[in-house]
């Protein structure tokens, strides 16, 4: 068989040629989880997939912010779910990143902006707790709910030829 690998350095000090994460290939992680869903997320770290996970929701990560999903990889993501959303960093490769997704795939982006003091969804976990994680889960899925009513509607009144 192939084996692929990725080592996780959390403690490597960012340099200019120590990088934190070693991998002999690029690929999307989580679709070995992922079931079928409402929501899909698309998120930036392995870690933030098994946070989500443990609020039942489902998520893959890109191999890195700069590393766009493929449209093979999206459409098979798309396949699990209806809707799907970005959980990316409030830095610049994540805005990139989710300004990307958005504009080729019309991903709707959701950042935790430095409001919290929180740079990602576990980080967000650890510092509020499972209560308001919960809080933000279900403003977040409200929020999502109503696009997708307002996208129901707009299809209702639109007259296709």
């Amino acid at each position: 068989g192939i084996d692929i690998w990725k080592i996780y350095f959390p403690m490597r000090k960012k340099k200019k040629n120590a990088t934190k994460i070693i991998t002999n290939k690029s690929f999307v992680q989580g679709f070995d989880t992922f079931l079928p869903c409402r929501i899909g997320i698309i998120t930036k770290s392995y870690k933030d997939v098994m946070a989500l996970k443990e609020f039942g929701l489902q998520s893959v990560t890109l191999a890195s912010e700069s590393t766009p999903l493929s449209r093979d990889e999206f459409f098979k993501l798309k396949s699990y779910c209806d809707f799907v959303v970005s959980l990316l960093d409030y830095d610049l490769a994540g805005v990139r990143m989710a300004n990307y997704l958005k504009r080729t795939y019309n991903v709707k982006p959701f950042m935790l902006t430095r409001g919290y003091g929180t740079k990602d969804f576990s980080d967000f976990r650890e510092t509020y707790g499972k209560e308001r994680t919960i809080m933000l889960i279900n403003q977040a899925i409200d929020s999502i709910s109503d696009m997708i009513e307002y996208s129901k509607q707009l299809n209702k009144q639109t007259l296709w030829i």
